[in-house]
């Protein structure tokens, strides 16, 4: 667990660090850190831990001259996503109309070809990739198996990250959650399902993403999709507290198949939000 008490160390101090430091202030913190409560932590809150010397690591940050002591990973996905061939895409924040365009249809041919679109998850062009790669030709329908990721270099404190401050990297496997958002108002079920579920596996933004899932519990005509708002939310454990009250309302529907789901997401919150203490 040295790995990971460097990482967290790195995080708190604003450093970079590749291997663990020899000093007291280092030691001082590695007696009190205590590794259990701090993965129990992450996993209550979405994330996982992936050290370098993990066979899962990414074979090529690696093989760098400086690679962080581990990742923090958040997402569903299977981790060999890191070790697949990969496409980064990056641009100005600020960007044309034009190059939006073109990043788009970057994001959108290399994630059709079932290779990774990796960028640093600013906005504008980077994200403009990440859009087109959860896009087909349409701009709304979904790729039944869309790769998309990002890297970010950020402090990390079980929280998602808010700035890019030196630190250790933090890979997050998301979608651009505004194509999602619109895929959930397609006129398809199957559209609007698969919208549900790529949205709880990537577990990002769940301040916009929560409200949204809960208003559907209840107002989707399509059993399957009120199913799979109601699995999403789940998903999103203690971050889907506020929709709580919307999943009670849920559970006095007489679908089973609905209630099992509702039941379920309640569940998967109840027990994240108990293991944080809140």
């Amino acid at each position: 667990m040295n790995e990971l008490a460097t990482a967290v160390f790195a995080a708190q101090a604003d450093a970079h660090l590749v291997d663990a430091p020899r000093s007291a202030r280092f030691a001082a913190f590695r007696r009190t850190f205590d590794p259990a409560s701090y993965l129990r932590e992450l996993g209550a809150r979405g994330y996982r831990w992936l050290g370098r010397s993990d066979p899962a690591f990414p074979p090529l940050l690696r093989a760098i001259h400086d690679p962080p002591p581990g990742l923090f990973v958040r997402g569903a996905a299977e981790l060999e996503l890191l070790a697949r061939p990969a496409v980064a895409v990056v641009g100005a924040r600020a960007s044309s109309g034009y190059g939006l365009t073109v990043a788009t249809t970057i994001g959108r041919d290399v994630a059709a070809a079932g290779v990774i679109v990796v960028s640093g998850l600013a906005r504008g062009v980077d994200a403009a990739a990440h859009r087109g790669a959860f896009a087909t030709t349409d701009g709304l329908r979904l790729y039944a198996d869309p790769v998309t990721g990002g890297f970010i270099v950020a402090g990390q404190s079980t929280r998602v990250p808010q700035s890019n401050v030196s630190g250790v990297l933090v890979f997050l496997i998301v979608s651009a959650v505004p194509a999602l958002m619109q895929a959930l108002k397609d006129k398809e079920a199957d559209v609007r399902e698969t919208a549900c579920e790529a949205l709880g596996d990537i577990g990002a933004e769940a301040k916009t993403v929560v409200p949204v899932l809960a208003d559907m519990l209840t107002k989707d005509p399509d059993l399957n999709v009120r199913c799979a708002a109601a699995n999403a939310l789940g998903d999103f454990k203690a971050e889907a507290r506020s929709a709580i009250p919307a999943l009670k309302e849920a559970l006095k529907t007489k679908e089973p198949l609905v209630q099992d789901a509702v039941a379920g997401a309640i569940k998967k919150i109840n027990d994240a939000s108990r293991k944080i203490g809140s």
